[in-house]
């Protein structure tokens, strides 16, 4: 008899809000061109964000209630640099990084 094996899949939301909780030294996957990843930025503070193969590419997110931008947003890997080299979001808001260069990319926090 052949047994079933059940593979328990975690939703891309659930992955997001768990690494919230241990952002400091959390990084995503390598990201190919045209891939997306996503954060969820849950605690008020600032983040400083990298890419692990190219450590040059650095950013700095900083969570602080009453912000003006929430909800969704979307910045770009391009030319081997974040889009922004800084960004002020409300703490819930979800950024998703999209990599526009053919190397891959990820994203880190220190």
């Amino acid at each position: 008899m052949e047994e079933e094996v059940v593979e328990e899949k975690v939703t891309e939301e659930e992955h997001m809000t768990e690494a919230t909780k241990s952002a400091r030294g959390y990084a995503s996957p390598l990201v190919s061109k045209a891939d997306m990843t996503s954060f969820v930025f849950n605690e008020a503070g600032e983040f400083n964000v990298y890419c692990e193969p190219h450590p040059v590419m650095k950013m700095k997110v900083i969570v602080e209630e009453g912000a003006a931008t929430s909800g969704e947003v979307a910045l770009d890997l391009a030319d081997y640099a974040f889009s922004e080299e800084s960004i002020t979001v409300a703490p819930g808001t979800v950024i998703t990084w999209t990599n526009q260069d053919s190397a891959q990319h990820n994203v880190a926090f220190e």
